[in-house]
């Protein structure tokens, strides 16, 4: 959903240049290579902040995922992912070749602020602004039929994990492809109209707060969104530091006394440019900064580690249904309801007596046929004669499901189209949970599971060594 910037790895070691032997102390070894108190600290103050993802968690307990994420790069590197042409050929490899030239002075800088907030105002109009999460499983467009069928399977059970009852922050964490996202739980900063690919705007604006999309398929693969919140674009006052800082930060500073257009496509730290045409003469390379640098190196490493990950998971696959059901009865305990659930069909038809008809048809079928029943029986000519929600619902979901599990009796909006509504399904109690119901709940922690044994085999094969009395100064070392 973004440009990404950052600087192959191939040739850089893990330590970067932001180890400073008298100021930057190593915090851990694995496999030989040094991790830096620095780069850690980047990382977890980078995720501890997530509003909702590993906000609040202390250094300790960032710790594991940490050498698990920093694992999964020296595997990628010691499998060569990174050279690989596929690998290289989904990357915008840019490095520091941004053009930068500076602006005369701080009263042009506030001019430029205000005329990047007045055309990002322009922008968003009515529409207002979005904050996202989203889950990434990406597909290469030239992946063979097989792998996009099979991206697209695993984004189906995934999405139906989430409606189910899965955490969306955790799946996002777990398998979001956009790595510097997902440890945030998935969560995009703040986005205006026209800044992202138009299947995930189309539906994102079009949803409530507080919903999940289905997977929706793009260029990049396929997405899950859900619309974590609506709202009108902040005054000038707000966000004048993060403009501020964006131009800054990305070295994007154009003349304006030359009339350089720099055109904003977001706001805060997801703030990039576009610079029509530079003057190259008048751009020269600017070297990174320590942070700027580690900062893109970071985001590359997310990826390979995200590939190795894959690379790991797609050797195994399939899971054999024997394997998810006996697993599923051995961590029965972990899937239960925390209130009833009803596990049925919403349908909405054209004519009153074919609900009768469609309820006659799905006594039946077995539930997972009840779609292409309806599909065929109903659905087959020109013009569509009923709609349906199918699923595992709680209360609050769909207003009339609400009717068969809330104490209270609430009103529905009949549609023009389908003014006639009814429910067919049975309500599931508290706890009453069978592996149907959950399958594919159960494969998102059944594949957790084999990660988690993955990076103990790995921490055999690249060894680590924390050194505790530096982890004790994390954030600690400046006051």
């Amino acid at each position: 959903m973004r440009k990404v910037f950052f600087l192959l790895l191939s040739a850089v070691p893990l330590c970067s240049s932001m180890v400073e032997a008298q100021t930057d102390p190593v915090l851990m070894k694995i496999g030989g290579q040094i991790v830096s108190r620095s780069e850690f600290e980047f990382c977890y103050n980078r995720d501890k902040e997530s509003a909702d993802g590993l906000n609040g968690m202390t250094v300790e307990k960032y710790l594991p995922s940490f050498i698990g994420f920093r694992l999964q790069v020296a595997e990628a590197l010691a499998l060569k992912l990174d050279t690989l042409s596929a690998f290289k050929a989904d990357v915008d490899v840019t490095g520091n070749n941004f053009a930068t030239q500076t602006m005369s002075n701080d009263v042009d800088l506030e001019a430029e602020a205000k005329r990047v907030y007045d055309e990002i105002k322009a922008n968003v109009g009515q529409q207002g602004m979005l904050r996202l999460a989203h889950i990434l499983l990406y597909v290469r467009q030239d992946a063979p039929n097989a792998v996009y069928d099979a991206t697209r399977r695993r984004a189906d059970s995934i999405c139906s994990a989430i409606k189910n009852g899965a955490d969306f922050a955790q799946m996002a964490r777990r398998f979001s492809a956009d790595k510097a996202t997902a440890q945030r739980g998935g969560e995009l900063v703040d986005v205006q109209p026209n800044r992202l690919l138009k299947e995930i705007e189309d539906a994102a604006y079009t949803m409530k707060v507080g919903e999940v999309s289905s997977p929706i398929a793009t260029t990049q693969g396929f997405e899950i969104i859900k619309l974590l919140e609506k709202k009108p674009l902040a005054p000038y006052s707000a966000l004048r530091k993060g403009i501020i800082e964006a131009l800054q930060k990305r070295r994007i500073r154009e003349q304006i006394t030359d009339g350089k257009a720099v055109v904003m496509q977001n706001v805060g730290n997801n703030v990039t440019a576009d610079a029509t045409k530079p003057d190259k003469t008048l751009a020269p390379v600017v070297k990174l900064s320590p942070e700027e640098e580690l900062e893109d190196r970071l985001y590359g490493e997310e990826m390979l580690a995200n590939a190795a990950q894959e690379r790991y998971l797609d050797g195994l696959k399939p899971y054999k249904e024997t394997a998810l059901r006996a697993y599923f009865k051995k961590n029965k305990k972990r899937y239960y309801w925390d209130k009833p659930r009803f596990k049925g069909i919403v349908i909405y038809a054209k004519k009153a007596e074919d609900i009768d008809k469609v309820k006659a048809f799905l006594k039946t079928q077995p539930y997972e046929k009840w779609g292409e029943t309806i599909e065929r029986t109903f659905n087959s000519g020109d013009e569509p004669q009923i709609k349906y929600e199918q699923g595992l619902f709680v209360e609050g979901d769909n207003p009339y499901i609400d009717n068969v599990l809330g104490e209270y009796k609430t009103a529905a909006e009949h549609e023009v189209d389908f003014p006639y509504t009814g429910v067919y399904g049975k309500k599931l109690k508290k706890k009453a949970v069978t592996y149907e119901d959950v399958s594919q709940w159960v494969e998102s922690d059944f594949e957790a599971d084999l990660i988690s044994q993955w990076q103990k085999e790995l921490k055999k094969k690249f060894p680590v060594e924390v050194f505790n009395d530096i982890l004790k100064t994390v954030n600690k070392h400046n006051k």
